[in-house]
């Protein structure tokens, strides 16, 4: 179990896009994923979306340059304690130098999504994460690749 839960936060540690005015580096997206641009910045917001072509899993991008990082990590906790969500993982990290925070939850009764939430600090705005996948696959090879490749090794671990 402690080997999953590292993988999971090596994996997710990562998690970044800088789509927003300024970025360092683009994030490539998993290999061999699908690629869809949802919505394009004229109100200071994107998101892109990788879909996997042979399971359920997505990972989604939002950069937002008018939500702060300290806002959207509020967010999430209150959220989640409005809606009695408990954290597998609940910590700080960095990401290619910047602040960031990984959040773990599950949602679901019989079957269960988990997903992981990192939170990255860009500038006075903020990339948002998100990482979903059924309860019982594996933290994705090619998501933990783009993630690296992104990220760099996490600290804060």
């Amino acid at each position: 179990m402690r080997v999953y839960r590292l993988a999971i936060v090596l994996g997710c540690a990562l998690l970044a896009l800088p789509v927003a005015a300024g970025a360092a580096k683009a994030f490539s997206g998993p290999s061999g994923w699908n690629h869809d641009i949802v919505a394009q910045g004229g109100s200071g917001r994107t998101q892109d979306v990788w879909k996997s072509t042979d399971s359920a899993e997505v990972v989604s991008v939002i950069a937002d340059t008018s939500t702060s990082f300290d806002d959207a990590v509020g967010v999430i906790k209150k959220n989640a304690i409005e809606n009695k969500t408990r954290f597998g993982l609940d910590k700080d990290l960095t990401c290619d130098g910047r602040k960031a925070h990984l959040f773990e939850m599950a949602f679901g009764d019989s079957k269960k999504t988990l997903f992981n939430v990192t939170v990255i600090a860009d500038g006075t705005g903020m990339e948002r994460i998100t990482y979903s996948r059924p309860d019982g696959n594996k933290f994705s090879g090619d998501v933990k690749d783009a993630l690296t490749s992104f990220c760099g090794v996490p600290s804060g671990s």
